[in-house]
């Protein structure tokens, strides 16, 4: 019995130690509200940049930039010009 708990408590600790990155971020202070949508989190982008979501999806090419909207293009797996405009937020830079 007393074997048991020390691995259940051994095992506990293990667990947390190897999440603590995890538990970091997700209790990190949020960004500034000051207004402003650039900064080091948000890319300086321009039109003829290569961006993705971040949440992942096909490599896009930036056509323009207006305030915080960025139009972009991209071709599809059937060859399918496809465009769209995202919030600069939720793209990434390459």
């Amino acid at each position: 019995m007393l074997a048991t708990m020390k691995r259940f408590a051994i095992g506990s600790r293990l667990i947390l130690s190897l999440n603590a990155p995890f538990f970091a971020e997700a209790f990190a202070t949020p960004a500034s509200q000051s207004g402003s949508t650039t900064g080091p989190a948000t890319p300086q982008l321009q039109p003829g940049d290569l961006v993705r979501l971040r949440s992942g999806g096909s490599l896009m090419t930036v056509d323009t930039v207006k305030d915080d909207q960025v139009d972009c293009f991209w071709i599809d797996g059937t060859g399918q010009t496809n465009n769209a405009t995202f919030p600069v937020e939720v793209l990434r830079k390459f």
